[in-house]
């Protein structure tokens, strides 16, 4: 389907300002088209806020430079604005029910350039193969369940991200390994019953969970920014955005994994790794949307099942709590809040509180020895900040803040005090 310019006078301004793209505005069209065959009028600003595509300013915004596109009932004369309208359809006025009619184009008015195709982001490469319907075009990612992949949804018409899980997990187990497979089978696809569960802005969506040609998929929303460590500032390196705009984007990530938290879900590997970043500009004061991703570990509190063996260890050392390392204990959502103030150590300084040589070194240290005050790292840091990471890396979890929205809140409300 190619979009006239003429359908979507809001949809075209937003495109020409690079605050949507083709794809993006063609779902956004078919959606309203489908309200209007049900016989409801939804305004085109409203369905692109709901699918978090823009936000609710940049749709006033945009409004706010545009003239108003009249519609005139051919009955009554009445007059409706037309801008959010797919002005190919035709609307009945509310006063009288008569056919309302969209302006007449101005004979002297230059020629408007046609919106793109809804395949405008489309890749030109050929693709290296196919899953199922999916054209797949590069990895981009690998974990301990599956590969994942930029490809291209030909139903949907958009880039995606594809999780395949890798074959010999899905196949029957090998000589002395009997439960590997069929855990990390079962982790997979648990991840995908998570994972749909969850609708929440800055957590990464899973459209749909299939199988095609014995191969078991996540279709995801494709995150284009890289994750959260690129930000980060690190030894010889200098964060890539300002201070308050990395706390800004933490206190995101505090609210999306409080929400699934809500929802009895414990994520159990957070790190920046797993914090995509869609930045919105390429200035060091341009804010970043962090997204929630890879919920392959998530621990579901309301099964009161645990797939792992008892003392069996998973996630990532560096950023694991002192119960998960012990690993015979049952874990809470503190146990997500003190990866998340590993997090913050780690955004603050750029330095992570426990390292070692091996995994097992790492392990010692986050369950036996305290974290250096990040004023070892950083002597300008305010206290009130380094008083919050080190409460959150609490080895008693009970002395840590009760929920990441705590954490969380208290980051932003140092982020909105009054500057001295």
């Amino acid at each position: 389907m190619t979009l006239d310019s003429s359908c979507s006078p809001l949809g075209r301004r937003l495109i020409e300002h690079g605050l949507l793209n083709a794809a993006q505005l063609g779902e956004s069209v078919h959606a309203q088209r489908v309200f209007h065959k049900r016989g409801r009028v939804a305004p085109l600003g409203e369905i692109l806020v709901a699918k978090k595509y823009v936000s609710r300013k940049a749709i006033d915004d945009a409004l706010g430079g545009m003239s108003e596109v009249p519609m005139t009932c051919a009955a009554c004369a009445a007059k409706f604005d037309g801008r959010q309208l797919d002005l190919s359809l035709t609307y009945r006025c509310k006063n009288c029910k008569g056919k309302l009619q969209p302006p007449e184009p101005e004979e002297e008015a230059p020629a408007t350039q046609p919106l793109p195709s809804l395949e405008a982001d489309r890749p030109t490469t050929k693709p290296e193969t196919l899953v199922g319907r999916f054209e797949v075009h590069q990895q981009v990612g690998h974990g301990a369940t599956g590969r994942v992949y930029r490809a291209w949804d030909p139903k949907s018409q958009r880039m995606v991200a594809l999780k395949v899980l890798r074959p010999d997990l899905a196949g029957p187990p090998g000589p002395g390994d009997s439960t590997r497979t069929d855990e990390r089978f079962l982790r997979f696809l648990r991840e995908a019953r998570t994972a749909t569960q969850l609708r929440h802005p800055h957590i990464v969506q899973v459209y749909e969970v299939d199988e095609a040609e014995d191969q078991t998929f996540l279709c995801m929303e494709f995150v284009a920014g890289g994750n959260l460590g690129r930000y980060l500032p690190g030894p010889g390196k200098a964060a890539e955005r300002g201070l308050l705009v990395l706390l800004r984007a933490f206190a995101d990530v505090c609210g999306a994994v409080d929400y699934a938290h809500e929802r009895g879900i414990i994520h159990r590997d957070l790190k920046p790794a797993n914090i995509l970043i869609r930045p919105e500009g390429d200035g060091r004061d341009d804010p970043l949307f962090p997204l929630v991703a890879d919920f392959g570990l998530a621990h579901t509190a309301e099964a009161g099942a645990r797939l792992t063996r008892t003392g069996q260890v998973l996630g990532t050392p560096e950023y694991m709590s002192p119960e998960q390392c012990d690993g015979s204990r049952e874990i809470d959502r503190r146990s997500d809040v003190f990866a998340l103030g590993i997090v913050l150590y780690e955004l603050l300084t750029g330095a992570r509180p426990f390292t070692g040589e091996h995994a097992m070194e790492v392990l010692h240290a986050v369950m036996n020895r305290e974290p250096a005050p990040p004023s070892r790292h950083r002597p300008d840091l305010d206290p009130e900040l380094a008083a919050m990471v080190m409460q959150a890396l609490a080895k008693d979890p009970k002395r840590r803040p009760a929920t990441a929205r705590d954490l969380g809140g208290r980051v932003s409300r140092w982020v909105s005090r009054p500057a001295v």
